[in-house]
């Protein structure tokens, strides 16, 4: 969104207020599945000029936006500035991350998922809404480990196939559901040439 000053608004999702002081910026606020079957919100917002104000819609008071541009805010709010992320938890906790790669994250305006350094099992929450399919990591160990990967205009099976081979997994797909194992690893030959 961008800021224009004779229009300011207020951007309401998912128990996050979001008012705009003089931005552009970026909005995520999908519920991300855990897999005991439901599902915690998640808001993010990263901005990429200016600022916003970033609290929760059910804290207790409401930040106060004063005449002289200063912010009176609850612990559940924040104000977020160019490069900055601000995540609500399931908790009404608001987290400010400092110097973020904002073309990372707008990437897929310009159809590209980037991934950096990030567990598998967060990527899986992007790749189910890109490609609309359901993923299930079926090993623990494998949905904390981290990747780095970008992928354009990649199909789903491309995307498992490169997946697969850096995370030493395997993918079945049955319909709509994907499954991700841990690849079995290679028995050493004991004695012999």
């Amino acid at each position: 969104m961008v800021h224009d000053a004779s229009r300011p608004f207020t951007v309401t999702a998912a128990g996050v207020r979001i008012r705009d002081v003089g931005t552009a910026f970026e909005v995520d606020a999908y519920a991300a599945k855990d897999r005991t079957a439901h599902a915690t919100p998640r808001t993010q917002v990263v901005v990429v000029s200016g600022s916003v104000l970033f609290e929760a819609t059910h804290s207790e008071p409401p930040a106060r936006l004063h005449e002289d541009g200063s912010v009176s805010a609850p612990p559940a709010s924040a104000i977020v500035t160019a490069g900055q992320l601000a995540r609500l938890d399931d908790q009404a906790h608001a987290t400010l991350i400092e110097h973020v790669d904002v073309a990372d994250w707008l990437s897929w305006t310009t159809g590209d998922l980037v991934f950096r350094d990030v567990p598998l099992q967060d990527a899986v929450v992007e790749l189910e809404r890109w490609y609309d399919v359901d993923i299930v990591v079926a090993d623990s160990a494998l949905a904390r480990r981290h990747i780095t990967a970008t992928f354009h205009d990649e199909t789903l099976p491309q995307v498992l196939r490169s997946l697969a081979l850096v995370l030493h997994a395997r993918f079945e797909r049955s319909d709509h559901t994907v499954t991700l194992r841990s690849a079995p690893q290679p028995t050493a030959r004991a004695g012999g040439t």
